[in-house]
């Protein structure tokens, strides 16, 4: 219901607010793989995973330490692998309409990289108080009525005193809802044994 609750809000905000849509929307993703990945093993176990060092040395140093740090963190260790482990598990698939120019790359591999980039701005806005870059908060653009709408920001962009290099703004927002949606569903369908087949939206 959290998760939920994040999405509708941030489909709210996207014209008034796509910057605080875009932390609701990470926000939903974000929730639903602390859950999805708290059925995935035990805090200790998550520990060992994100922090194998520490996990070693406490352990040597006292077992105990090592059970409480762990069940202390549980809910903050590994939490960008989670969040893409998530989404590259559950992720719609790639849109049956494409865009003549300005697509992204559906590949496991690419889509990596943007969430990471998505990610890494969330953690900068949460923070540091930097929003989300100007040109990934555009409305949807078509280079006519009769195409699809540009999936990510077209070449550099420069907006609001700032500029950004096209590597540095890897999708927009309404793209991101769409990967946003098609996993949440998928993953709410995959614990359903009675859902026939994955997600397909458009």
């Amino acid at each position: 219901m959290r998760a939920a609750r994040y999405y509708q809000n941030g489909l709210w905000l996207s014209e008034s607010e796509p910057a605080l849509a875009w932390l609701l929307l990470v926000s939903a993703l974000e929730t639903a793989a602390l859950h999805w990945r708290s059925e995935k093993g035990t805090p200790l176990e998550r520990f060992q995973i994100a922090k194998p060092d520490l996990f070693e040395y406490l352990s040597k140093l006292d077992p105990a330490a090592a059970h409480r740090v762990a069940d202390e963190f549980k809910d903050s260790f590994g939490a960008t692998r989670n969040f893409l482990d998530f989404v590259l598990k559950f992720r719609p698939p790639e849109p049956t309409e494409r865009p003549p120019c300005a697509a992204i790359d559906w590949s496991d591999g690419s889509l990596k990289k943007i969430l990471s980039t998505v990610y890494g701005y969330r953690s900068k806005a949460l923070h540091a108080g930097k929003p989300f870059p100007a040109p990934m908060c555009a409305p949807p653009y078509r280079q006519s009525v009769q195409t699809t709408p540009a999936e990510k920001p077209l070449g550099h962009v420069s907006t609001g005193g700032g500029v950004w290099l096209e590597k540095d703004t890897p999708i927009l927002l309404h793209t991101f809802e769409y990967i946003t949606r098609g996993t949440l569903l998928n993953w709410w369908r995959s614990m359903d044994v009675t859902a026939q087949g994955p997600e397909q939206t458009s």
